[in-house]
């Protein structure tokens, strides 16, 4: 079985000067302006489960959450409707959307109106965060802050930070800042051996042993390289020996059982992949509201632009529905009225997707293979919209279906 080194803790090693990027200049096919009479909410297909947090406000709170993304909440910080300073438990509700079909499930708009003039974003990551106390709202008190590190799997260092203002459905810029990576001396796990036996451990006799938790400094050894061989007890420790660069380590270690990993519906999967794919990175906000949050930048306009009819329900109106092209390498969205000239960058080097998606639930694709095609002239036209049958339960129903189009 392979070995993986997986980091957890948080922290700042390091910051980039980033400056705010300017709005590129836009040519007469990319100002196609939404209409605002369909709101986001109608157009999400299924949005993604909330990790949902309890504690006490006077407490505040340090929140981890299963990608290594972590909330801080200061004692005192939250307030009722009438600005009263509450006490007592409250529920934090958290949901974050990373890939393209998170995002698209979830209906979240994907333009930028500045001065009048729109942009289309690709992100970096976008949050939802919420707060209750016995089912009524909770706010954050004027003054204070509540930070969020939101997990960061993208390689571009700086975007901008937004806040969704929610009446007019349109982003709002806040700052332009950087990825901060994690320190060094983070704790670290390594992963069970399959061939590694512990029925000589008396403490650990009907247990299962899902990964080993480092304990001790690692000055000389290279972690990525380390093959765990044997473990015993010494005195109430656990030592775990290792070969790694044709030496022999022992490392004071840990066993993460998966009795900790149990719920009562059974093991929880969520939190045990997690363990295996844990962020390197953050992107670090202060917010003083609750809502929606996205780390986004403007996508680079392409010199040129395909004109093709993206009608793709004979039987709806064109403000029944929305049409977005999903760019994969650069992890953006252009979206777009439907119409029988819709104008779209469709000679971009990445794989792309066009979705059209109604009020009413319907979903329809042109696959990466035809746009590829129609780009290189294969296609004289553009083929027509597939329908999806069916409603989707799970984003990752989705997403299966998605691929195949890919």
């Amino acid at each position: 079985m392979n070995k993986y080194i997986l980091p957890l803790a948080f922290s700042t090693l390091l910051l980039f000067a980033c400056t705010r990027e300017q709005e590129p200049e836009i040519n007469e096919a990319s100002e196609t302006v939404i209409a605002q009479e369909l709101s986001f909410t109608e157009l999400k297909i299924e949005d993604i489960p909330s990790e949902n947090f309890e504690f006490l406000s006077e407490e505040g709170a340090e929140l981890t959450l299963e990608n290594g993304g972590r909330i801080r909440v200061l004692p005192n910080s939250l307030v009722n409707e009438k600005g009263e300073v509450i006490q007592g438990k409250v529920t934090l509700s958290f949901k974050e959307y990373h890939s393209l079909v998170d995002i698209i499930a979830s209906g979240l708009p994907m333009r930028y109106d500045s001065a009048g003039v729109e942009y289309d974003f690709q992100s970096a990551g976008m949050f939802n965060i919420d707060a209750t106390q016995n089912n009524l709202p909770v706010h954050i008190k004027e003054g204070e802050d509540v930070v969020v590190d939101l997990a960061n799997y993208q390689d571009t260092k700086c975007y901008n930070f937004y806040a969704l203002n929610e009446e007019t459905e349109n982003w709002e810029y806040l700052k332009t800042d950087s990825s901060q990576l994690q320190p060094k001396e983070e704790e670290l796990f390594l992963d069970v051996n399959d061939e590694l036996r512990y029925e000589h451990l008396e403490s650990l006799k009907g247990e299962v042993v899902i990964a080993w938790k480092v304990l001790d400094d690692r000055e000389n050894a290279d972690l990525e390289k380390l093959s765990p061989q044997f473990v015993k007890e010494i005195e109430g420790e656990y030592v775990m020996s290792c070969i790694g660069g044709g030496r022999m380590y022992e490392l004071t270690v840990d066993p993460v059982l998966l009795t900790e990993m149990e719920v009562e519906e059974g093991m929880n999967t969520n939190m045990l992949y997690a363990y295996r794919s844990k962020t390197k990175s953050f992107r670090r906000a202060s917010i003083n509201s609750f809502g929606y949050y996205n780390w986004d930048k403007i996508m680079k306009v392409p010199e040129y632009f395909a004109t093709v009819s993206t009608l793709a329900f004979p039987s709806l109106m064109p403000s029944d529905y929305r049409v977005k092209l999903l760019v994969y390498e650069r992890n953006g969205v252009f979206e777009r009225t439907p119409s029988i000239r819709t104008q779209l960058p469709l000679y971009l080097d990445s794989k792309m997707l066009l979705m059209a998606i109604s009020k009413y639930g319907d979903v329809s694709i042109i696959g990466a293979k035809d746009i590829a095609a129609f780009a290189k002239g294969e296609l004289e036209y553009l083929p027509p919209f597939t329908p999806l049958k069916g409603k989707f339960k799970t984003n990752e129903e989705l997403e299966a279906i998605m691929q195949d189009y890919i």
